[in-house]
């Protein structure tokens, strides 16, 4: 027999077999991948309403300058002014005091968001949308003799306040001036929205000129004529100087009156009126960024042998760049550049294709005036009346449904940054020199049109002595069978000749008059008349074709609320009351001026021609709204964001 040992150890081998290390590694991978997973998403998301948050405070920056600046718009009643139109204080319709400075748009390609341009006046004292005054302020260079020292030039300021340094109220030398208005233009190039600043300068007190000026003798310091100037000029004349836009942020042009003067704007020249009529801003050729002989925008500029490109306006970076001089002047024959891409002027490089103009590249104010960078789309369309079948609606001019603001509509397609087929919107001027019958040469007293005037309703047909009128001219001795209620008349002088085929317009009248009923039996006969053939007497039988209207009334002498027909005002051998020359008078007149009265030109009132009345209606449609669209990216997380700005233009 065998015996087992008694002591004997059973020993087990313990640890993982390689299947075991196996799982047990893949599970803890997927678990880690799982927790990678979880954290990456938990971090896009994160970054995601990071980028969200960055663009929505974007956007709500943006609209509050944009909707600051066009609350304090000066322009409040946006109707073009059309050239001849009555701008003295007796035409209540001018409505100047609601029409001060400008507004202008320019649509450039429909088919392109890239290339809008939006420009307007502003001032910061009109606080009936937006309470808040704080002016606008800017660069300013103080102003002393060439090789002054801190100390002199502080004294020199001191003697000579009528500087833009001291228009900030203090005397110390900051070098910032500011100003209630100004001009402001939004545009945008190569992803970034600007929004350029330029003050409008406000007169100091007791003056109505706005340019600086020696108190001691009054010599102008931006006059370059040394027998004109004081002991400093700019530039030459001034320490410090360099050029214009690095060393002031002011609306300036050269003047037109001489050759060697910069003329600032100030704000008596938003004035629309006969006071400021040949320097007023609402004239292109004295605006920022137009150029100074021609009025053009200057949107579009030629490069590299005349080819063109989108500009907007000159960045301040540019503008502050040694070489750029303007608005200095310059000698006959030298490239200015706020000269479009007419004649190939500027030839302006762009070699590293950055959207910078090369000549004026790295100018020490780069970025000042950048708004938004990482912008895609920058889009501006205005409201018009009658698209969508009536209903209205926003549309690019000349773009898809425009029917306002449709290219038929045009009165003047060559106004703009181009040789032609300018897409543009401007309030303009009654007075703008322009070569509108495209002679090329604007004569002493041509004067061009706005680009578009929309209207409640036109006239139809070319008027002449064959024109069967179904929207007449005033015809005397006309009879009716019965009284012609809702016939609208338009004054004779609404017809003018419009080149270029377009459909005919009325200049600066702005009124018609739609018959509302009548008075008593019939027949209905109308009493107007008019010396056609010059005799001196009104013939009842002689159709209108002067292009004058004839006073017909006296003031409401019954209070009836009609304005009375005399028959001294068209019987051939009546005398002229207002006159008292014996001839008879055919001016528009105010109701009450000279103490006659006349067809009325205020919107409602009524006159009593024979038996038919009539009543006034302002013809023209002011733009009611614009809208801005901006479609801009967060650069750190790519998240596009879309802003729509809906602004209305109507007080």
């Amino acid at each position: 027999m065998r015996s087992q040992p008694r002591n004997l150890v059973r020993h087990r081998i313990t640890g993982f077999t390689l299947v075991e290390m196996l799982v047990a590694v893949t599970i803890v991978l997927l678990i880690m991948s799982m927790f990678a997973q979880l954290f990456q998403l938990a971090g896009g998301s994160v970054s995601k309403q990071r980028g969200i948050m960055e663009n929505d405070q974007r956007a709500r920056s943006v609209q509050t300058i944009i909707k600051a600046d066009l609350d304090k718009r000066t322009f409040r009643s946006v109707i073009p002014f059309f050239r001849g139109e009555q701008v003295d204080v007796q035409a209540s319709e001018a409505d100047l005091i609601h029409r001060r400075g400008y507004l202008y748009y320019s649509e450039n390609d429909p088919l392109n968001d890239g290339d809008d341009m939006l420009q307007f006046t502003v001032d910061s004292e009109l606080t009936a949308f937006n309470s808040d005054t704080t002016p606008f302020v800017g660069y300013s260079l103080p102003i002393s003799p060439a090789g002054s020292s801190a100390l002199q030039t502080a004294q020199f300021m001191y003697n000579n306040q009528n500087q833009p340094e001291v228009d900030d109220g203090t005397f110390d030398i900051n070098y910032t001036s500011r100003s209630p208005a100004a001009e402001v233009s939004y545009f945008l190039r190569n992803g970034n929205l600007y929004r350029r600043i330029v003050l409008i300068r406000k007169e100091p007190s007791g003056e109505t000129n706005p340019q600086p000026k020696d108190n001691i003798n009054q010599s102008d310091f931006f006059e370059t004529d040394s027998t004109k100037r004081g002991p400093a000029w700019y530039p030459t004349g001034v320490t410090g100087a360099t050029v214009f836009y690095r060393d002031f942020d002011f609306s300036a042009v050269p003047d037109a009156t001489s050759a060697t003067r910069l003329r600032f704007n100030g704000m008596t020249l938003l004035n629309n009126g006969e006071d400021a009529r040949y320097l007023s801003m609402g004239i292109p050729h004295h605006r920022f960024g137009h150029h100074h002989e021609t009025g053009r925008s200057t949107e579009y500029l030629s490069y590299n042998g005349g080819a063109i490109r989108y500009a907007g306006r000159f960045t301040l970076e540019e503008q502050s760049h040694l070489s750029f001089n303007y608005p200095r002047a310059l000698a006959a024959g030298t490239v200015t550049q706020m000269n479009p891409n007419f004649g190939n002027a500027n030839n302006l490089p762009d070699i590293n294709n950055n959207t910078v103009w090369d000549t004026y590249e790295n100018g020490t104010r780069r970025g000042e005036d950048l708004l938004l960078p990482n912008v895609h789309s920058f889009d501006v369309k205005l409201w018009d009346e009658n698209t969508n079948s009536g209903l209205g609606g926003f549309v690019d001019i000349e773009g898809t449904g425009a029917v306002d603001f449709a290219a038929i509509q045009t009165f003047n397609d060559i106004y703009g940054s181009q040789t032609t087929g300018n897409r543009t919107f401007d309030t303009w001027h009654s007075r703008v020199p322009w070569d509108d019958d495209n002679d090329g040469t604007v004569a002493a007293g041509e004067y061009g049109r706005p680009p578009f005037r929309p209207l409640k309703a036109y006239p139809t047909g070319v008027y002449g002595a064959s024109f069967t009128p179904t929207q007449p001219r005033w015809q005397g001795g006309q009879s009716w069978a019965s009284a012609p209620v809702g016939l609208k008349w338009f004054p004779s002088n609404y017809v003018f000749p419009a080149p270029n085929s377009n459909p005919i317009r009325p200049p600066g009248e702005p009124f018609y008059y739609i018959c509302v009923g009548a008075e008593g039996a019939g027949p209905f006969r109308n009493s107007w008349g008019e010396d056609l053939d010059f005799d001196s007497n009104l013939d009842v039988d002689e159709d209108l074709n002067d292009n004058n209207m004839r006073d017909v009334g006296e003031p409401d002498v019954d209070g009836d609320g009609f304005l009375d027909t005399v028959n001294e005002d068209f019987l051939a051998s009546a005398p002229d009351p207002a006159r008292g020359n014996g001839s008879l008078d055919y001016d528009i007149y105010e109701p009450g001026r000279n103490g006659r009265a006349s067809w009325p030109r205020k919107p409602g009132l009524r006159v009593r021609d024979g038996n038919l009345i009539w009543q006034a209606v302002d013809n023209r449609k002011p733009l009611r709204a614009l809208q801005i669209t901006l479609r801009f990216q967060d650069p750190t997380t790519a998240q596009i964001r879309t802003q729509t700005i809906v602004h209305s233009l109507i007080d």
